[in-house]
């Protein structure tokens, strides 16, 4: 029985991500053997549009009103491998929030955590082991109100691993090898790549690396960017070398090969039995590449097996909406081993969004509870039967009414205080900021004005004939001790350093000039010269005074 209030089902579905003001979705439609067909997909971005602008443009698209699966991209949330805590099941949620407190990025109060097993029961080295995914509240809460503004029923909130993980095991099914390990490298944005490694619809691996800048669009060269310490590929003349920087790429393929390489090592009784790669344009292109630098049988990854209408459009919309596809075929818990589902276990500090529309159902039941037993009561339905109407039609115009003001209220005034929080935490740092940027600046010597200035100035102007023994300089002066051969040239020495901006404004005042009998160096043959011994002082220029450090 449906209640007349109640959605009516839908054989349409709705998949989404909302990152950075850019909505992908991909439109479906389920078919009577439970496979979907894609009605539409594409990138939609706000920009410069307000939100009613916005939601008007989704509107136009036929979006509104339906049966949603949110998905969350990699970088909107912590993916943690940890051991299972020893605790009873009834306990385990709370055990797990204690253990990864200091691991999270954030407060541990402002997000929502959600698990599954790593790998299948079928694998002893998988037992005790948790995957933990970590999402922001507030993030997944504005999601949630562009939901409701969308009229979407959201019952789902996934990750791109698991939905990546159901791609790479849906085409290993259609050959038959859904039971072999199978990896799976996709990047969406071209600025990172995930890799995930599966066997029996599990995820056992999972790793995300970021992509060297261009990598996916600079030429490649006869040779191999591998470092030395994994070897020559097998054929050299077929293998590839990116053209650009050397070292990040090599780190970069040096990473994804040590990921291979703990595979096979950990999982001897598992070896892999391909690789799939997704990267737009470049898929083609990057798995012959992967295919010579790793060694292994390494395909693009082609869904058309799957759904056949995923095509046209630019391949960077389609590069954003591939992951979504893997939402679309997310199976019930009791097929799947492993499962994320962040919305169950969304814990919100506010009054739900959907409060309203439940009071509403309640206020519903109970008016018609009333109605009937009005009924019960009433000798003549001529007489009274249209008052009986009006009344409930003003009661039901009365509960709308209520219902839009719950509505509004709980989802604006909240929202609204939860984002009014964030921007005084975002204030708060900048000035933080604002305040170490200035410590920092004390003390600095503008350029050139420092003690390097003053020595290079000195090492540039001094004659031949001269030789300095010390130097000084503090608050008070500025001090040059040596010995010259020639008294005459320090006359000329004075006036060059007197010429540098370095001294202007003051001069050279006490010049001491003595004869060192003892120091009688030869200067040539066996000849011996007098040496004199000299003191330069002056004060110090008023640019460099704030460095106040003797040399």
């Amino acid at each position: 029985m449906r209640w007349p209030w109640e959605r009516q089902d839908s054989n349409e579905r709705l998949t989404v991500s909302w990152l950075g003001q850019t909505l992908a979705y991909v439109h479906s439609l389920i078919l009577a053997d439970g496979t979907h067909k894609v009605l539409k997909f594409g990138v939609e971005r706000q920009g410069t549009d307000n939100t009613e602008d916005f939601i008007f443009r989704l509107q136009a698209l036929g979006l509104e009103g339906l049966d949603t699966r949110v998905m969350l991209r990699s970088e909107q949330y912590q993916f943690l491998q940890i051991d299972s805590p020893a605790v009873p099941a009834e306990e385990l949620r709370s055990a797990i929030r204690y253990q990864i407190k200091d691991k999270l990025k954030g407060d541990l109060d402002d997000v929502t955590l959600d698990m599954m097993p790593v790998g299948d029961s079928q694998q002893e080295k998988t037992s005790g082991q948790l995957f933990v995914v970590a999402a922001d509240n507030l993030m997944m809460r504005q999601t949630l109100v562009l939901a409701d503004a969308m009229d979407w029923n959201v019952a789902v909130i996934d990750i791109q691993e698991t939905a990546q993980r159901n791609l790479q095991s849906a085409l290993a099914g259609l050959e038959g090898r859904e039971g072999n390990a199978n990896a799976a490298l996709v990047s969406s944005d071209g600025k990172s790549i995930v890799l995930t490694i599966s066997a029996n619809n599990a995820l056992f691996y999972r790793h995300q690396y970021e992509l060297p800048e261009g990598f996916l669009v600079a030429p490649w060269e006869q040779g191999s960017s591998l470092p030395e310490e994994f070897g020559e590929p097998a054929d050299v003349s077929q293998s590839f070398a990116w053209v650009g920087d050397d070292i990040r790429v090599g780190r970069f393929l040096a990473q994804v090969q040590r990921s291979l390489d703990i595979w096979n090592r950990s999982w001897a009784s598992l070896p892999l039995d391909g690789m799939r790669v997704y990267a737009g344009e470049s898929s083609e292109n990057l798995s012959k590449r992967f295919g010579v630098e790793f060694r292994q049988t390494v395909l693009p990854m082609d869904v058309s097996g799957l759904f056949p209408e995923f095509e046209g459009g630019p391949e960077s919309d389609k590069a954003l909406c591939l992951p979504l596809l893997g939402v679309l075929i997310r199976s019930p818990s009791a097929h799947m081993p492993q499962e994320i589902n962040l919305f169950t276990y969304l814990q919100s500090t506010q009054e739900h969004p959907f409060l309203a529309q439940a009071m509403a159902q309640t206020l519903a039941v109970l008016l018609l509870l009333v109605g009937c037993l009005s009924g019960y009561g009433l000798w003549s339905m001529q007489v009274e039967g249209e008052d009986i109407k009006k009344s409930m039609a003003a009661q039901s115009r009365e509960l709308e009414a209520v219902q839009a003001a719950i509505g509004l209220g709980e989802v604006g005034n909240n929202t609204k205080a939860a984002l009014t929080q964030e921007l005084q935490r975002s204030r708060t740092a900048l000035l933080q900021r604002e305040n170490i940027a200035q410590e920092r600046q004390r003390g600095l010597i503008r350029s050139g004005w420092g003690h390097a200035g003053r020595l290079r100035l000195v090492a540039q102007s001094i004659p031949p004939q001269v030789w300095v023994t010390e130097i000084k300089a503090d608050e008070a002066q500025f001090e040059l001790r040596g010995f010259t051969l020639e008294p005459a040239v320090l006359s000329e020495w004075v006036a060059r350093l007197a010429d540098s901006p370095l001294l202007e404004g003051q001069k050279l005042s006490d010049v001491n000039l003595e004869n060192s009998s003892t120091v009688t160096p030869k200067t040539g043959g066996s000849t011996t010269r007098q040496v004199w011994s000299f003191s330069l002082i002056s004060g110090i220029p008023n640019a460099s005074i704030a460095s106040g450090v003797g040399l």
